[in-house]
């Protein structure tokens, strides 16, 4: 899956791709394709944190891309944002919870990279969702943390595996 090509940060911001890349020591990373188990999932949440966003002072983005450092540009499946954050075209303050999505083609240890982008940008809230194997994860400085499901930061909300992948019971694995 991982194309890389070396460019400066500034051809990186202006070029768009078709599907968008991410930039990370001056290395353009291509990401994993979506497919419709990776998609349903990110329509879910999506759907989901739009109808709490007033209740959760949060505002909800797929694939922005986030700087998380200064040499390093990531994009993550769904940010919530504080609502109070600076709208910034790309923004550089922590999101309260990032979702990263497993796609068939993603390597774990890319992942781990990125799961440690965010940690290291102050992100608090991370997750992991895995469709094909129905696996939920938390991420924090300790490491991935297998979970039955997931607890929305700041509320006493928790997101079930079965409301989770309902949709996905209806598409049928390759």
């Amino acid at each position: 899956m991982s194309t890389a090509a070396m460019i400066p940060l500034e051809v990186y911001l202006s070029t768009s791709y078709e599907h968008d890349c991410e930039w990370v020591d001056g290395e353009v990373r291509e990401r994993a394709m979506p497919d419709e188990y990776h998609s349903a999932l990110q329509f879910f949440f999506l759907l989901y944190f739009g109808r709490l966003r007033d209740e959760l002072h949060v505002r909800v983005r797929p694939e922005l891309r986030v700087r998380v450092a200064p040499r390093r540009y990531r994009i993550p499946d769904v940010a919530l944002l504080r609502e109070d954050a600076p709208v910034q075209l790309i923004p550089d303050t922590p999101p309260v919870l990032c979702i990263e999505i497993f796609s068939p083609d993603d390597r774990v240890g890319e992942l781990e990279e990125k799961l440690d982008d965010y940690l290291t940008m102050g992100v608090r809230h991370l997750w992991v969702v895995d469709p094909r194997r129905r696996k939920l994860w938390t991420v924090d400085a300790g490491g991935m943390h297998r979970v039955e499901e997931f607890h929305v930061p700041d509320s006493d909300r928790i997101i079930a595996p079965a409301e989770m992948f309902a949709e996905l019971d209806e598409v049928p694995l390759p």
